[in-house]
């Protein structure tokens, strides 16, 4: 098996930014101005980790800006984002509409969505090194920017910082964990900035564990519990030389994939009571991905879905994956249990895990909507697949995955945004060709106000 999303979401892939606006905030159209010309749409591209399910359920804090669960009466969107060779392209469509409610371009090709949050959500632009605010009302617009870049870090990594997740913590912070920084950047969301500066870093350089020769921890995801002022991150702990050819496997090797503690009223690395760097808690599968890291509330619990990895053979090639399937974090123990170990065949690679009720998720594996499940988060087995279900999707809290589907056709790609009813498997196209830009892949898709 391929271990591609280890490269972390943006390597090997070069800036190509393109002028966003005198402001940094890119350019937006409301549904008015938006182009009827909407070509070149590309399915999610399985060599990229590009998971976008619910991700964290994070705590609501009193911010200053739209503080609170959004109203139940404001409209709810579904939001995607589609990256092309110059540029990513933000829309945003009603759940109960038919036509663009509005869009903005940035100049980054590998623009993802955080949309978990309850009260703020956001755009991180992975070759720029930029996470965007979103309008509270009016989402597809960009109201306020920050310049998270490793300018100045230690051990400053490969040369960019691919912000993953951004964490709301206390009151006016949030932290943004990036996969190629040893550096979490503390930002003041709620303030309206044009390229803001992080207000604060906390230097994780200290966790990295022997034999890590790529020299970063690979901070992929997280929760904050704002009872006990703590952060959890997920950090992947991988080592990035072990992928060569032929196989392009990630290797197995004497590194573990762990969860660390952030102490948010002083803002250093409290540890866990376990044996690894920093009183961290070791993991027993192994590569968390990108956007598989789910706060489970309702059981006091964060679940990890992890890659896992190769054993190396005596000619480097490799001899299966192993450490792979879907972990949980006891919040209370700080122990850990492996729930659905190996999905459904030992090749099969973790892309999507959505909450969708109590003990109930959905988990896509291999980047592919036919290859979408129920599981009942009681049993260690998946459930019945839900064939129609998008190729890259979200809930919205009505009983619907919301996504985006996206096949190859003559001369470019032709994409929908749907609606698909997890009862049925009904699928409903709300807008054919949403993008008014060529597109590439499908970076992502959301939910907002968050359900």
């Amino acid at each position: 098996m391929k271990q591609i999303s280890i490269l972390g979401s943006s390597v090997c892939v070069a800036v190509l930014a393109t002028a966003c606006g005198s402001n940094g905030l890119g350019t937006s159209n409301d549904a008015g101005t938006h182009p009827d010309a909407r070509i070149d749409a590309h399915p999610v591209d399985s060599g990229q980790d590009k998971d976008t399910g619910c991700p964290l359920c994070r705590m609501a804090v009193d911010s200053g800006h739209d503080a609170g669960k959004p109203d139940a009466g404001k409209a709810q969107y579904v939001l995607v984002t589609g990256q092309g060779s110059s540029s990513s392209e933000l829309v945003a469509v009603a759940l109960n509409g038919t036509t663009v409610a509005g869009s903005s371009s940035v100049g980054d090709t590998q623009a993802i969505l955080d949309t978990h949050d309850p009260t703020t959500a956001f755009m991180l632009g992975q070759t720029t090194d930029t996470v965007w605010r979103l309008d509270a009302t009016q989402p597809w617009k960009l109201d306020s920017s920050f310049s998270v870049g490793i300018t100045g870090e230690k051990d400053a990594g490969i040369g960019y910082s691919d912000p993953y997740e951004v964490v709301l913590g206390e009151p006016g912070s949030a932290y943004v964990l990036r996969y190629t920084s040893n550096y979490i950047d503390l930002i003041p969301y709620t303030l309206d900035e044009d390229a803001g500066a992080p207000s604060h870093k906390i230097d994780l350089s200290g966790l990295l564990q022997a034999g890590d020769h790529d020299t970063i921890v690979e901070a992929v995801g997280g929760a904050f519990v704002a009872a006990t002022h703590t952060l959890y991150v997920v950090l992947g702990n991988i080592d990035r030389t072990t992928i060569l050819p032929p196989s392009y496997d990630l290797l197995c090797t004497t590194t573990v994939s762990t969860v660390i503690a952030i102490d948010t009223q002083h803002n250093v690395v409290k540890s866990l009571g376990d044996a690894g760097p920093g009183g961290s808690v070791a993991l027993k599968g192994f590569d968390p991905v990108y956007g598989g890291v789910v706060f489970d509330e309702a059981n006091h619990r964060i679940l990890i879905e992890e890659a896992g990895c190769t054993p190396a053979t005596g000619d480097a090639g490799g001899g299966g994956t192993i450490k792979h399937g879907i972990e949980a974090f006891d919040l209370t123990t700080n122990t850990t249990t492996l729930l659905l170990p190996n999905f459904t065949a030992p090749t099969d690679f973790p892309s999507e895990l959505v909450l969708v009720g109590n003990n109930k998720a959905v988990v896509q594996v291999n980047f592919t909507g036919s290859e979408t499940y129920g599981w009942d988060m009681t049993t260690s087995a998946l459930g019945a697949a839900i064939a129609t279900a998008p190729d890259v999707f979200a809930y919205d809290g009505n009983g619907n995955l919301v996504g985006v589907n996206a096949t190859p056709v003559d001369g470019g790609m032709n994409s929908q945004i749907v609606s698909v009813a997890l009862a049925t498997g009904t699928s409903t196209t709300l807008v054919s060709q949403p993008f008014s830009i060529p597109i590439a892949f499908v970076g992502g898709a959301g939910v907002w106000p968050h359900p």
